[in-house]
């Protein structure tokens, strides 16, 4: 009676274990496709993956990611295996990666891919929610896009640096209906003007990048004002200050939260005053073009931007101080490389406290406003490769959250710092190179207990670095 019951228990303990107990196990089957991708990859004579890519359970493999509950494979990631130039282009089987029933991830970066056998597979993979094959050569084949587009589930297609142009990306790219991030940067996508109509088919499209591909305002086509979700638009280092009375499809983007424009010849006049109807952006990019700062008005109702790059600009004091106070929200504000000369009238700084990091660097500084020392949430300070003697000494100790102080090649000297340096008592990193410095006891730093490091290279007056330890300077 008793071996009875405890037969039926044993029965009813590996019934429960073999449904309910996850299997860690790699399916043979899809080691063998491995095995199969890695012979493709290393065609005519590599090795790669030789040393990774051992045992029995392909779960365990490098760069390789299978469910825990039925061991099928999920994701595989090979990027940079191929890059060897010697071994050529490579031409993947399609169906060899269609195999896999449960993929959801794919990385294929910088493999030299060609082209496709057998595109057509890619209609099979329907679980497929990334793909990433950005640094291969797809332009080498006319139709090693149009295969994509059967992949009518992926969520993010990026296709940067292919070579692609208005032939090579295929229009059929419109197909995919539920893809939300598209990355073609790098590409060269002006050479057509109705290359990126396609595009505009693309409603769940949240992220797309257009960065490096030869675009002027013609080829920005105008229905992409109807994508309806789209909240980051990259597009540096275009031509788009050219025609840009041509991006009306810029302006109808009102659920935009992040739009570089940088590196694209804007002046004043040609950025396009839509901009300021944005009203949920956070983070705004237009460093290195031609601004001189009186385009500000059309951006000052911008309550939420928190960034502002406007870096490697032609800013004036003038330019800037008419709106920037406006811009309350701003966290990360970035000035450097300008012609701002830190006169009164820009005093528009002073109404931004929400401020933690500010870069003003490169500029042609004499002096900072007082009021600067109401931002007492900053962190950060970059004021290098300035003209400035001494500091707002009297503002200094309103910075009580200042981290990091960066004053290389400027004019301070040991009794233009020493009446404020130690009230900054969060300081870890302080950058003094390349002034006037000469160490005399006028020179005191003994109140920067919680720095990390103080870095003082003065040149003439001291022939070596002096690094100095916070331990020791109390």
């Amino acid at each position: 009676m008793f071996m009875s019951m405890f037969k039926s228990a044993l029965f009813l303990v590996i019934i429960w274990c073999c449904c309910f107990y996850p299997s860690y196990g790699c399916l043979e089957e899809e080691r063998t496709h491995l095995l199969q991708i890695k012979d493709s990859i290393n065609y005519p004579h590599g090795s790669s993956l030789d040393e990774y890519w051992v045992g029995k359970n392909c779960c365990n493999w490098f760069w390789i990611e299978c469910n825990s509950s039925s061991s099928r494979v999920i994701s595989i990631s090979l990027h940079w295996i191929r890059s060897d130039e010697r071994l050529g282009l490579w031409y993947p089987n399609a169906s060899l990666f269609a195999a896999f029933k449960e993929l959801e991830e794919l990385d294929l970066i910088g493999n030299h891919i060609g082209g496709w056998v057998a595109p057509q597979a890619f209609s099979e993979m329907q679980s497929l929610r990334n793909l990433y094959l950005w640094e291969n050569n797809l332009s080498a084949s006319s139709d090693s896009v149009r295969g994509l587009c059967d992949l009518k589930n992926l969520r993010g297609l990026y296709l940067d640096e292919n070579n692609l142009d208005g032939i090579t990306l295929s229009p059929c790219l419109s197909n995919l209906s539920m893809l939300e991030n598209l990355s073609l940067s790098g590409n060269d996508l002006g050479s057509y003007s109705s290359t990126l109509t396609g595009l505009c088919e693309l409603k769940n499209l949240r992220f797309l990048n257009l960065d490096i591909n030869n675009l002027d305002g013609r080829a920005f086509p105008p229905c992409l004002s109807n994508l309806p979700k789209l909240e980051t638009l990259l597009l540096l280092g275009n031509n788009l200050g050219s025609y840009s009375s041509a991006l009306t499809g810029l302006c109808g983007l009102s659920t935009l939260k992040s739009l570089d424009l940088s590196v694209n010849h804007f002046d004043d006049s040609s950025l396009p005053m839509c901009i300021g109807n944005f009203s949920l952006l956070e983070n705004l990019y237009l460093f290195e073009n031609n601004l001189s700062g009186h385009f500000g008005n059309s951006i000052s109702g911008l309550k939420r931007l928190q960034v502002l790059h406007l870096a490697s600009n032609q800013l004036t004091d003038d330019g800037i101080s008419p709106w920037i106070s406006n811009l309350t929200s701003l966290i990360v504000l970035r000035l450097g490389r300008n012609k701002l000369k830190g006169s009164n009238t820009m005093r528009g700084l002073c109404g931004l406290s929400a401020l933690t990091s500010l870069y003003l660097s490169d500029n042609y500084l004499s002096s900072l406003p007082i009021c600067m020392g109401n931002f007492s949430s900053l962190e950060k300070l970059e004021l290098s490769r300035n003209n400035l003697t001494n500091l707002f000494s009297n503002s200094i100790p309103g910075l009580k959250g200042l981290q990091e102080l960066h004053l290389e090649s400027n004019q301070l000297t040991d009794v233009g710092i020493s009446p404020w340096i130690s009230n900054l008592t969060s300081l870890a990193e302080l950058y003094l190179g390349n002034n006037k410095l000469k160490g005399s006891d006028t020179m005191r730093v003994r109140g920067l207990a919680m720095a990390t490091i103080v870095s003082i290279s003065t040149g003439k007056s001291i022939d070596r670095d002096v690094w100095v330890w916070a331990g020791y300077m109390r």
